[in-house]
């Protein structure tokens, strides 16, 4: 088998080991028995266990992303919104949640799996941008809010959220997600109201 084949054999087996049971399976000992190698042949390609586990998490994101997109585009512009922050009845959707908290769990013990869940928080940064454009389009927020900061903002809220229901189960469900993200959405709209239509400072 070819170097990269047998690279891209050990990073299948690596994802099917995170959908199935979650990226703290993703071992080294684990992969090589999926693919039928000894641990040093995994080393030959991954320097380290985080390295695979960095690599895994950057390919189960880019196998998902293409039908979790096609959903949420599919929505009017505010459910489309909604989804990327408070979450989307699908089965992506479920999985792309687990795989996340997984990541920023083992992010804050790895800067190379960090890396690999920054280069993800920039591409949702960058689809949270662009679903206010649209909903913005659609007349349901003032035409003058600036997306960037909001994008930022609303990120924030939507990852407190996650760990407020991880650890005290508030905001029932995706409902209750939902319901805060569209509050927060108000208070932007009535900032911008009270600064007579002026964006938001990015500092604010």
């Amino acid at each position: 088998m070819a170097k990269s084949e047998r690279r891209a054999a050990i990073v299948n087996a690596a994802v099917a080991l995170v959908w199935d049971k979650g990226l703290g399976a993703a071992t080294v000992r684990a992969v090589a028995a999926a693919v039928g190698a000894s641990p040093g042949q995994i080393h030959h390609h991954f320097a380290s266990v985080d390295d695979l586990r960095a690599e895994a998490f950057r390919e189960a994101s880019r196998r998902m992303l293409p039908e979790l997109t096609r959903t949420l585009r599919s929505m009017p512009p505010m459910d489309n919104l909604l989804g990327l922050l408070a979450g989307c009845a699908s089965e992506e959707h479920a999985m792309a949640e687990r795989l996340w908290r997984d990541a920023l769990a083992a992010a804050r013990m790895s800067e190379i799996v960090g890396e690999a869940v920054r280069e993800a928080l920039d591409e949702w940064n960058v689809a949270i941008v662009d679903a206010l454009k649209r909903v913005k389009e659609a007349g349901e927020l003032p035409a003058t809010l600036d997306e960037a900061p909001v994008a930022q903002r609303l990120m924030a809220l939507s990852l407190g959220l996650d760990v407020l229901n991880e650890v005290y189960g508030r905001c029932d469900g995706r409902t209750g997600r939902q319901a805060v993200v569209r509050a927060a959405l108000a208070i932007e709209a009535a900032a911008l109201c009270r600064g007579g239509g002026r964006p938001v400072s990015r500092a604010g």
